[in-house]
């Protein structure tokens, strides 16, 4: 697939540039089109990031799209192979000053989203906020009692707003899980200035067939590996969101392999199990101090 940037009239100045990577979302576009059409008239910008699998989305896509014709809408398409290579893609045209990464199939609050925005204290580097888990008619609201260690247990990218100076100096890396996690300790969150906000600003919809955080692969491994080598570089530093990142990550890929493997086939595959175990051993015992935290709160966390 030939990539290919579809931009309507000319550009204006935007004060949030919202990144959306799509990937196999034929006929489930229902809650991307009801938000796009609500930020029409603002001053909000959305990169559309269509990593081409099937020409069924793109048509979808497009159509829609032609049907609004507005410049606040750019839209990419090339088989870029995972939602962080489609992220690194949008980046490149942000140029608003603030910056955010939503899902395609999730519903963001936009009035308070803008006012979060036009609510920040000079300084402030990234916004985090509260949001809502929705499955089918229940919902539950995970807060981040302003603490970024708790919001280690929950680090959607979806809930947090970030000054496009400093995420525009990261990449995503190559992965189809944990990328997401991994960027947050590349642009050193825990030094950032952060801003809590009290608004419930995104609906995390769960259920989905075909979304990533339903898939049975093992790609948080990778996620693994690549947080021990950098610690062990001194790239990051060992610190209580780190180590609550490593662990639910840890936690995430056991429970990926065994949705994906029944009993007789872990067991044949034991040598396998444990050396996912001895990997993570090192930052398990470094991590037992804040291991209390995170299964008290284990109830609130999304694997």
């Amino acid at each position: 697939m030939i990539f290919s940037v579809t931009n309507f009239g000319h550009n204006r100045e935007y004060v949030l540039t919202v990144i959306v990577p799509i990937s196999r979302m034929a006929g489930k576009l229902q809650n991307l089109k009801a938000w796009i059409n609500l930020i029409i008239g603002t001053n909000i910008k959305v990169i559309l990031v269509h990593d081409f699998q099937d020409i069924e989305t793109s048509k979808e896509l497009i159509e829609f799209i032609d049907s609004i014709r507005t410049p606040q809408i750019v839209y990419l398409e090339k088989h870029f192979g995972s939602p962080g290579l489609a992220r690194n893609a949008g980046l490149t045209l942000a140029d608003s000053k603030w910056c955010c990464f939503w899902d395609s199939d999730d519903i963001p609050n936009i009035e308070k989203t803008i006012s979060n925005i036009g609510n920040s204290m000079p300084g402030t580097e990234v916004i985090i906020s509260n949001f809502e888990i929705v499955s089918g008619e229940h919902s539950t609201v995970v807060n981040h009692h302003s603490n970024l260690d708790h919001v280690a247990l929950n680090p959607g990218l979806w809930r947090m707003i970030f000054k496009t100076e400093i995420v525009k100096k990261e990449k995503f890396l190559d992965l189809r899980m944990g990328e997401d996690q991994i960027f947050l300790l590349d642009i050193d969150i825990s030094k950032r200035n952060i801003e809590f906000s009290k608004e419930v600003t995104y609906s995390y919809i769960t259920g989905t067939e075909g979304q990533l955080t339903n898939q049975s692969n093992l790609n948080s491994l990778s996620a693994l590996s690549i947080i021990e080598e950098s610690v062990q570089n001194k790239n990051y530093t060992l610190n209580k969101f780190l180590s609550i990142v490593y662990l639910r990550l840890f936690l995430s890929a056991l429970k990926r392999l065994r949705d994906k493997y029944p009993l007789n086939i872990l067991i044949r595959n034991i040598r396998f199990i444990i050396r996912i175990k001895l990997n993570a051993t090192l930052f398990f015992i470094k991590s037992l101090l804040i291991q209390r935290i995170f299964l008290h709160n284990l109830s609130e966390v999304s694997l």
